[in-house]
């Protein structure tokens, strides 16, 4: 699920680390992919995604990921009180 690719320019996977403050489950393109706190995703560096952060008892948040890409993405996702669902 991990690969060391430099700048996302030779079309291998490129790895993408998604974190969140709070329990989650990571949608990519409307797939689950798990759930937790963090998680790595491979992406291909030429597509462009739809990244969907979904905690229980709060309101998901989306992320449009367009290229290019490079490799070491960090993506952070930071759920307040706010967030909450009533």
């Amino acid at each position: 699920m991990f690969s060391n690719a430099g700048f996302a320019d030779n079309g291998n996977k490129i790895p993408v680390l998604v974190k969140s403050n709070v329990l989650s489950e990571y949608y990519l393109d409307g797939e689950l992919l798990g759930k937790g706190r963090s998680y790595y995703i491979d992406i291909f560096p030429s597509e462009s995604y739809e990244l969907i952060v979904s905690p229980e008892g709060y309101y998901s948040k989306e992320h449009f990921l367009e290229p290019p890409y490079m490799s070491g993405i960090t993506i952070d996702f930071f759920f307040l009180i706010e967030d909450k669902k009533d």
